[in-house]
């Protein structure tokens, strides 16, 4: 769910390993 949902607070690790990618 963390890695369908990067923009979410809980996945801080994630969203920070994500949106410069997807962005």
């Amino acid at each position: 769910m963390m890695l369908v949902s990067p923009e979410t607070p809980m996945s801080g690790s994630l969203a920070v390993s994500i949106p410069p990618s997807a962005r």
